[in-house]
């Protein structure tokens, strides 16, 4: 090693272990949060590992820009009547885990906007 360079710390097992996932995470087009939240990890800590990696020259991982990322794909839907509800509504389930319900006479633009604002959220 060569005077003025100072060597890589070693790694705790910890710090190996959110590396792995920063590393995983570029390979996907996914947000960070978005990757943590599939991943069931702490959205907090794959930041901080993220912020401390690069502070310490550890991870040089590209940044992967909003207009990078895909956005969300639409799937096709069935739609059944329920006998369980006596009210009509309108029920999504997110990749995440999110449920949203809402009634389903629901007005188009308030639809509208709440979905532009989801899918914005989770990008």
């Amino acid at each position: 090693m060569s005077e003025g360079t100072s060597p890589t710390p070693a790694l705790t097992s910890r710090q190996r272990h959110w590396l792995e996932h920063l590393k995983a995470w570029q390979k996907q087009e996914l947000s960070l949060k978005a990757y943590a939240v599939a991943n069931s990890l702490s959205v907090s800590g794959l930041y901080s590992a993220k912020r401390y990696f690069k502070a310490h020259g550890i991870w040089q991982g590209r940044e992967v820009s909003g207009s990078q990322r895909s956005r969300p794909k639409l799937v096709p839907v069935q739609i059944t009547p329920s006998s369980a509800t006596l009210s009509s509504t309108i029920r999504l389930h997110f990749p995440n885990g999110m449920v949203v319900e809402f009634p389903e006479h629901v007005e188009p633009l308030r639809l509208q906007r709440l979905m532009t604002t989801l899918l914005g959220a989770s990008s």
